[in-house]
């Protein structure tokens, strides 16, 4: 938005900042209505924890804003710089923000953008929120009576978003709210709350993932500190503080009893450079003295000279000109500027405080919400204490039990971690629930998590280190081919025992891992025939991504479209960060088909779908067929409509069975109401509960003996009735086909009468064929 200056202020003799917008021929009146419009928001709010502005112009075609001057670090480069803060000085600011964003909502403004890199620090030690760029009036209006922001505009920093700005919903002050929780995790970690290589990724994250709990980090924060944090954080508008205010006093009672720190950020800066007036007359009367000894005065008309001289570090001092007559100096002149410079205030200008105005006004409503503030923490302290007790119950229940370790393997981090980590909740919850049932054979069930970092090494290493040195009895992980491929190389080295959640390409088999998702016989199949018998598409145009396992996919369903009768107009697969499908568009508008269907995955279904709605109107009544859509990503396209388009899957949340309906439930009341059940989501809850039977019919943990009663295992799941092949590990699934209805909703279609047995190498090819045709992809 702009790049920012030190300078001078000549006039008023103070050090100041300048905001320069980038030099550009026509920086276009939205750019230049924003730029004018920070500082004009910042302007109205005489507020001393909200940045001061001077003054805002134009000179030369160069647009500039003067701001007072504040210290050279801002939050957000400190962080990155020395990692966190103690998490007393991060309340502090936590605290001072919420005071600056209560006075901004009072007047109907919303921040919009508040992250650490919009918190600064004044040299007296002060919080100061700044850039006010995208704040939004509920009435606010640009040129020509167009609302400044539009409703459908994503606007805001990724890491730092609401959930309604992720999805381009109305936003409001709670939005605020939720964004400066994100940022008081990150004051009290070091880290944002989650982790993305794409902005796509943090947007997931926070419509759909849970609140992290900062203390997996710095294990020290008090309790009621995570508290505050979730309450802020939380997805529903509603189910936050709602307002700036509320926040503030739960901020401030929890810093009430605390023995002062020391700060690292919210310090006093140096003694300033001495402002350039002084300077000048400090250099005024050396030459003085230089030409004509001590106490010698000088004609005020040369002080020009001295003051070239000075903004000219290379150049000499100028000595003063000889007077031709020492009598015209006029020593009046002189006097009267040392007397203006003697009168020039230099303390701080002590202001009447707004806050004991507000105090003497409305003393009485204020003390009985510190007296309700009161009541709250006592309530609070007694729930935490009682939680505490029942943990310490449960701990000393379980420390009678001997521990049995298993290991939880997913992509906490990295492109693929949106999708992962509801997957390991679901695993963690099957695992709470069989401890809250007695454990195991005796034993409490220890789940240890790992970080596979959407990366095949990262998998392969971790699942090594949980064999190795945690000696887990079972893994449960994985998603993705990269995932599988590196989990694979682990167990099988090991002989040792994985169920994978994920769906497959199928074309691999191994003794050492349990596939509990579909594979194409189970999910492309149905749908196909579906689309191309049922529905008549037998021009079909195929879109994907080009990672590993995506060329085979595409094979697999090459062959069966012609198998069905119909035939292949035309096939794109993209790389998985691809932003742009403009491309793609109009490669399929050339094809002239009468289906896509797509196997895109995660969030490159976002932005395929953002671009599909601006479609070439010839593809107006083009539908498009998903069989990797994740029922999450369906959250963030609320504000585009996907109606009369398709999703194949083997679950879905609208599945009519009691043990769904109570999976939902529970899940929900661990990890969030706002939370989407996925298909892998379920078949990792359903793992954990094969893997338990399989234990309890051996009667051992050891992998053979537990790996051979699983193949006989069934299971009344969630989705369905679970029961594997017995020769290849591959679980029984059923099918499902939805029609996306009005507000992007699943509308289920046909649901197969009974599960379907997987079929992972395809009649059309020789299991040798299909071996040899992967060694060449």
């Amino acid at each position: 938005m702009g790049v920012v200056y030190e300078a001078e202020d000549n006039l008023l003799n103070r050090r100041v900042a300048v905001k320069l917008l980038p030099y550009k021929k026509n920086p276009g009146a939205r750019i230049l209505e924003r730029f004018f419009v920070e500082a004009q928001v910042a302007a109205r709010l005489n507020h001393p924890n909200i940045i001061g502005i001077y003054d805002i112009g134009e000179r030369s075609g160069t647009f500039f804003i003067v701001m007072e001057l504040l210290n050279e670090l801002s939050l957000g480069s400190y962080l990155r710089r020395r990692g966190a803060l103690s998490w007393q000085e991060a309340t502090r600011i936590a605290a001072d923000c919420c005071s600056a964003l209560h006075e901004a909502h009072l007047v109907g403004l919303v921040h919009r953008d508040i992250k650490p890199d919009n918190i600064l620090c004044s040299p007296t030690g002060s919080v100061k929120v700044a850039d006010f760029g995208l704040v939004k009036e509920l009435t606010q209006t640009g040129a020509n009576g167009v609302p400044f922001t539009q409703e459908n505009a994503v606007l805001g920093s990724p890491q730092y978003m609401s959930p309604e700005q992720c999805r381009s919903n109305p936003v409001d002050s709670r939005s605020d709210i939720y964004s400066l929780g994100a940022t008081y995790y990150t004051m009290l970690t070091g880290q944002a709350p989650y982790d993305g290589s794409a902005p796509m990724a943090f947007m997931v994250h926070h419509c759909s993932s849970p609140t992290p709990d900062p203390r997996r980090i710095v294990p020290e924060i008090p309790q009621v500190c995570v508290d505050i944090l979730e309450l802020a954080m939380q997805k529903e508008p509603d189910e936050r503080f709602q307002t700036a205010a509320d926040m503030r006093a739960a901020l401030e009672a929890v810093l009430a009893n605390e023995a002062p720190v020391s700060y690292s950020f919210l310090l006093p800066s140096n003694a300033p450079r001495q402002p350039a007036r002084n300077r000048q007359v400090d250099e005024l009367r050396a030459a003085l003295e230089a030409q004509h000894g001590d106490g010698a005065t000088l004609d005020v008309s040369s002080q020009q000279e001295v003051v070239s001289a000075a903004a000219s570090p290379a150049a000499p001092v100028a000595p003063a000109r000889p007077a031709a007559d020492t009598d015209s100096i006029d020593e009046r002149r002189i006097a009267m500027l040392e007397a203006a410079l003697a009168r020039a205030p230099t303390a701080r200008v002590s202001i009447p405080s707004r806050r004991r105005f507000f105090w003497d006004r409305h003393g009485k409503k204020l003390t009985i919400l510190a007296v309700g503030m009161a009541l709250l923490a006592i309530a609070f302290v007694g729930s935490q204490f009682r939680r505490l007790m029942n943990d310490g119950n449960r701990g000393v229940q379980a420390a009678v039990r001997p521990t049995i370790k298993v290991g939880v393997v997913h992509s906490l981090s990295g492109p693929l971690s949106q999708m992962a980590r509801p997957v390991a909740d679901a695993t963690l919850l099957a695992i709470d629930d069989l401890n809250e049932q007695g454990g195991l054979l005796g034993s409490t069930i220890e789940a240890v998590v790992v970080d596979g970092k959407s990366d095949v090494e990262s998998f392969a290493a971790a699942t090594e280190r949980l064999l190795t040195r945690e000696k887990v009895q079972v893994v449960f992980g994985g998603l993705h081919a990269e995932s599988r491929r590196g989990i694979r190389q682990a167990v099988e080295t090991h002989d040792h025992l994985l169920l994978y959640p994920g769906t497959s390409e199928g074309l691999e088999d191994s003794p050492n891992i349990f596939f509990l998702g579909g594979v194409p016989s189970q999910r492309s199949d149905p749908a196909l025939h579906y689309a191309i018998q049922t529905l008549g598409s037998k021009r079909i145009f195929l879109l994907g991504s080009s990672q590993l396992g995506s060329y085979a996919l595409s094979t697999l369903i090459q062959s069966q479209i012609k198998d069905l009768g119909g035939k292949v107009v035309g096939e794109r697969l993209l790389p998985a960060d691809t932003l742009d499908f403009a491309a793609t568009l109009k490669k399929i508008a050339l094809a002239e088909p009468e289906l896509v269907v797509s196997t895109l995955r995660g969030d490159a279904n976002v932005i395929f779908f953002r671009a599909w709605q601006k479609r070439d109107k010839r593809m107006q009544n083009l539908h498009v067929l998903s069989l990797s859509l994740d029922e999450n990503i369906l959250t963030l396209l609320d504000d585009v409509d996907l109606s009369q388009n398709y999703v194949a899957g083997n679950y879905f949340q609208a599945v009519p069975r009691k043990e769904n309906a109570q999976f939902i439930e529970r899940f929900r009341k661990k990890y969030g109401a706002h939370h989407v059940i996925t298909e892998e989501m379920e078949a990792a809850y359903s793992g954990v509960y094969l893997w338990a039977q399989a234990v309890r019919a051996a009667r051992d943990f050891k992998v053979r003996e537990v790996r051979q009663a699983l193949k006989a295992q069934t299971l009344q799941a969630p989705g369905a009735t679970y029961q594997f092949e017995p020769n290849i590990n591959y679980a029984w699934k059923a099918f499902h086909l939805a029609r996306i209805a009005p507000g992007n909703k699943l509308e289920l279609l046909e649901s197969s009468p009974a599960t379907l047995r997987p079929q992972i190498f395809p009649p059309s090819r020789t299991r040798a064929q299909w071996e040899a045709l992967l060694d060449h992809m």
